[in-house]
């Protein structure tokens, strides 16, 4: 995706160390089909909007 070349946005959205390996999963598959950073966090809101989560 050509939207993520600059540093400072790669930075941002770096995934932390430690995630489960499923959350890793469904990060990557957005950041994949997203054309610009928008649309992957139009992707994430969709989700959480959609799926039940639980936070501990």
């Amino acid at each position: 995706m050509a939207a993520y070349n600059t540093p400072h946005l790669r930075a941002a959205l770096a995934l932390p160390e430690g995630l489960h390996v499923r959350t890793r999963a469904l990060a990557e598959q957005w950041r994949q089909s997203a054309d610009f950073p928008e649309s992957l966090i139009k992707m994430a809101l969709n989700h959480f909007n959609q799926a039940p989560f639980i936070t501990l």
